[in-house]
Protein backbone atom coordinates (compact mmCIF):
# COMPACT_ATOMS: atom_id res chain seq x y z
CA UNK A 1 0.00 0.00 0.00
CA UNK A 2 1.32 3.55 -0.24
CA UNK A 3 0.35 7.40 0.32
CA UNK A 4 1.14 10.20 -1.02
CA UNK A 5 2.03 13.90 0.80
CA UNK A 6 2.90 17.09 -0.57
CA UNK A 7 5.87 17.64 1.02
CA UNK A 8 7.98 15.10 1.84
CA UNK A 9 8.72 16.10 5.48
CA UNK A 10 5.04 16.23 6.08
CA UNK A 11 4.44 14.80 9.63
CA UNK A 12 1.08 13.69 9.06
CA UNK A 13 0.29 11.93 6.05
CA UNK A 14 -3.36 11.81 5.92
CA UNK A 15 -4.44 11.16 2.19
CA UNK A 16 -5.13 7.85 2.54
CA UNK A 17 -3.66 4.09 1.30
CA UNK A 18 -3.62 3.38 -2.21
CA UNK A 19 -2.98 0.34 -3.59
CA UNK A 20 -0.38 1.60 -6.43
CA UNK A 21 1.40 5.14 -6.98
CA UNK A 22 -0.62 5.73 -9.96
CA UNK A 23 -3.55 5.37 -7.23
CA UNK A 24 -2.13 8.23 -5.08
CA UNK A 25 -1.23 10.36 -8.32
CA UNK A 26 -5.18 9.88 -9.54
CA UNK A 27 -6.06 11.36 -5.91
CA UNK A 28 -3.43 14.19 -5.97
CA UNK A 29 -5.00 15.33 -8.85
CA UNK A 30 -8.45 14.70 -7.64
CA UNK A 31 -7.55 17.06 -4.93
CA UNK A 32 -6.02 19.83 -7.00
CA UNK A 33 -2.84 18.93 -8.07
CA UNK A 34 -1.68 19.27 -11.85
CA UNK A 35 0.61 17.77 -14.18
CA UNK A 36 4.16 19.20 -13.58
CA UNK A 37 3.24 19.39 -9.90
CA UNK A 38 5.27 16.85 -7.49
CA UNK A 39 3.81 14.83 -4.56
CA UNK A 40 5.68 12.65 -2.20
CA UNK A 41 4.68 8.85 -2.42
CA UNK A 42 5.75 6.44 0.21
CA UNK A 43 4.86 3.18 1.41
CA UNK A 44 2.87 2.28 4.33
CA UNK A 45 4.73 0.32 7.03
CA UNK A 46 2.15 -1.39 9.27
CA UNK A 47 3.04 -0.49 13.51
CA UNK A 48 3.15 -2.90 15.67
CA UNK A 49 1.84 -2.37 19.35
CA UNK A 50 4.73 -1.79 21.78
CA UNK A 51 5.46 -0.76 24.89
CA UNK A 52 4.32 -4.52 25.73
CA UNK A 53 7.17 -5.51 29.08
CA UNK A 54 6.38 -8.83 31.36
CA UNK A 55 9.50 -7.46 33.13
CA UNK A 56 8.46 -4.26 33.82
CA UNK A 57 4.73 -5.56 35.53
CA UNK A 58 7.11 -8.25 37.57
CA UNK A 59 9.10 -5.11 39.02
CA UNK A 60 5.84 -3.80 39.65
CA UNK A 61 4.75 -6.70 41.45
CA UNK A 62 7.93 -6.90 43.54
CA UNK A 63 8.03 -3.12 44.34
CA UNK A 64 4.12 -3.58 45.46
CA UNK A 65 5.06 -6.67 48.05
CA UNK A 66 8.18 -4.39 49.45
CA UNK A 67 5.59 -1.46 49.71
CA UNK A 68 2.96 -4.33 51.98
CA UNK A 69 5.32 -6.21 53.96
CA UNK A 70 8.71 -4.22 53.75
CA UNK A 71 12.26 -6.28 53.85
CA UNK A 72 10.52 -9.43 54.18
CA UNK A 73 10.14 -9.36 50.80
CA UNK A 74 13.89 -8.10 49.79
CA UNK A 75 14.82 -11.39 48.69
CA UNK A 76 11.74 -12.70 46.72
CA UNK A 77 12.49 -12.60 43.24
CA UNK A 78 10.13 -13.07 40.14
CA UNK A 79 11.08 -10.62 37.63
CA UNK A 80 14.72 -12.15 37.65
CA UNK A 81 15.39 -14.66 34.76
CA UNK A 82 18.31 -17.25 35.62
CA UNK A 83 18.09 -21.21 35.14
CA UNK A 84 14.99 -22.33 33.41
CA UNK A 85 13.09 -19.32 33.51
CA UNK A 86 13.98 -17.79 30.59
CA UNK A 87 11.99 -20.67 28.76
CA UNK A 88 9.11 -20.01 30.54
CA UNK A 89 9.24 -16.21 30.98
CA UNK A 90 9.00 -15.96 27.51
CA UNK A 91 6.01 -18.37 27.04
CA UNK A 92 4.14 -15.62 28.92
CA UNK A 93 5.86 -12.57 27.60
CA UNK A 94 4.27 -13.96 23.90
CA UNK A 95 0.60 -14.52 26.33
CA UNK A 96 0.96 -11.02 27.56
CA UNK A 97 1.28 -9.43 24.28
CA UNK A 98 -1.47 -11.99 22.58
CA UNK A 99 -3.61 -10.44 25.86
CA UNK A 100 -3.31 -5.96 25.14
CA UNK A 101 -3.34 -6.91 21.15
CA UNK A 102 -6.85 -8.77 22.10
CA UNK A 103 -7.94 -6.30 24.33
CA UNK A 104 -7.22 -3.43 21.79
CA UNK A 105 -8.93 -5.03 18.75
CA UNK A 106 -12.05 -5.68 21.63
CA UNK A 107 -12.46 -2.12 22.29
CA UNK A 108 -12.14 -1.28 18.84
CA UNK A 109 -8.81 0.59 18.84
CA UNK A 110 -6.29 -1.54 16.08
CA UNK A 111 -4.18 1.50 14.77
CA UNK A 112 -4.91 2.80 11.57
CA UNK A 113 -2.25 4.58 11.14
CA UNK A 114 1.55 3.72 10.09
CA UNK A 115 4.94 4.53 9.45
CA UNK A 116 6.17 6.00 5.74
CA UNK A 117 9.16 4.82 4.39
CA UNK A 118 11.36 4.90 1.27
CA UNK A 119 9.43 8.54 0.27
CA UNK A 120 10.27 9.61 -2.94
CA UNK A 121 9.37 12.60 -5.10
CA UNK A 122 7.05 11.77 -8.01
CA UNK A 123 6.13 14.39 -10.70
CA UNK A 124 2.68 14.03 -11.96
CA UNK A 125 2.64 13.56 -15.90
Amino acid sequence: MYTWAEREDQEIWNNGKFETVEDCIRDAMGSGYIYGDTIYVGLCDDVRIGGIDLSLQLEAVEEDMYEQVGDVSEDWDVSGLTGNRRAVYKVYEERLRNLVEEYIDEIGEIPGFFKVIDIRPITIE
